[in-house]
């Protein structure tokens, strides 16, 4: 806003007719600049406003900050429970394998065993139809009239 004594110096410098468009256009610009000033400008109340929510949000991003760091700490004793947990199943199977391998060990040696009787029983066939089969020659050629006959002209 234009002062008395400057509407008065431009006044004189340019002359009351000259001068008094040119203080209303000042007047007028000026009004409207401090308008639009003050309209842009914050109030006290405003910024005690904005103090109040940035503190509840400091408030808040601290909470933030704790509930992450709860969870961080839940995390870790999670992997920390599932490589207990892997380990258990780990030692789990390996006793299972271990049990598995034994007891096909085993069966391996009784089978062995089993084939080795059967090897045994089957030679031991082979060798009585052999002399069965001796025996049946035997009599046939002792109780047979045509044996006879045929071991006589071979003599």
């Amino acid at each position: 806003m234009l002062t008395y004594e400057q509407s008065k110096a431009i006044e004189n410098a340019l002359g009351p007719d000259n001068a008094k468009p040119i203080i209303e256009a000042i007047q007028s610009t000026d009004s409207r600049v401090l308008t639009s000033l003050t309209n842009e400008l914050a109030t006290k109340s405003d910024l005690a406003q904005v103090r109040t929510e940035f503190a509840g949000l400091k408030t808040e991003f601290a909470g933030l900050k704790t509930e992450f760091a709860g969870l961080r700490t839940e995390f870790a004793e999670l992997r920390k429970d599932v490589a207990q947990f892997e380990t258990k199943i780990e030692a789990r199977l390996g006793a299972m394998d271990a049990k598995i391998e034994a007891r096909l060990g085993a069966m391996d040696t009784k089978m062995e065993a089993r084939f080795a009787a059967m090897d045994v029983r089957i030679t031991r066939i082979e060798t009585m139809l052999k002399v069965l089969i001796g025996l049946a020659v035997l009599a046939v050629g002792m109780f047979s009239p045509a044996a006879t006959a045929l071991f006589s002209s071979l003599k």
